[in-house]
């Protein structure tokens, strides 16, 4: 499920938004995921405001702008636009909350290489925020995609 991208319901009224698994933990039963945010957003862009003071980090280490439609290929009937992925909103999701998400498409390797180095950088800033374990997936995962990236 490793860069399939999800619909996910709305919270606390929010719109429904796109998330991307990055990584399949403990058997499937939880995914780690991230969240995209239309990058107009007003709301986005104060809470990206509030993670940097909170965290002490650099854009960087909080989100990436990504264009979706480039990144991603999308199902029928969904399109792409320019995006914030917010690693500081990233969180575990049920194998069960995954399946109730509407499937949209696939990220390419090139974007999930980018959400997951920004995982990474996002890990240096707020080191309690990722366990040992996820970390160090992360880091196998980023190696393996730069890998099949160079090789194509």
């Amino acid at each position: 499920m490793t860069g399939q991208v999800y619909n996910f319901p709305a919270e606390r009224g929010d719109k429904n938004h796109l998330h991307v698994v990055v990584l399949e933990l403990s058997g499937s039963k939880q995914f780690l995921v991230v969240p995209a945010f239309g990058a107009d957003g007003h709301t986005v862009n104060e809470a990206i405001d509030a993670f940097k003071s909170l965290y002490v980090a650099r854009d960087d280490q909080i989100y990436i702008e990504m264009d979706n439609a480039r990144y991603i290929q999308f199902a029928p009937g969904y399109t792409g636009k320019l995006a914030y992925w917010v690693f500081a909103q990233a969180r575990l999701h049920s194998n069960r909350e995954v399946k109730r998400a509407t499937y949209v498409g696939e990220m390419s390797k090139a974007g999930l290489y980018q959400i997951v180095g920004g995982m990474l950088d996002f890990a240096d800033a707020v080191p309690d925020r990722i366990s040992a374990n996820q970390l160090k997936r992360l880091q196998k995962l980023h190696q393996k995609l730069k890998k099949d990236i160079c090789e194509n």
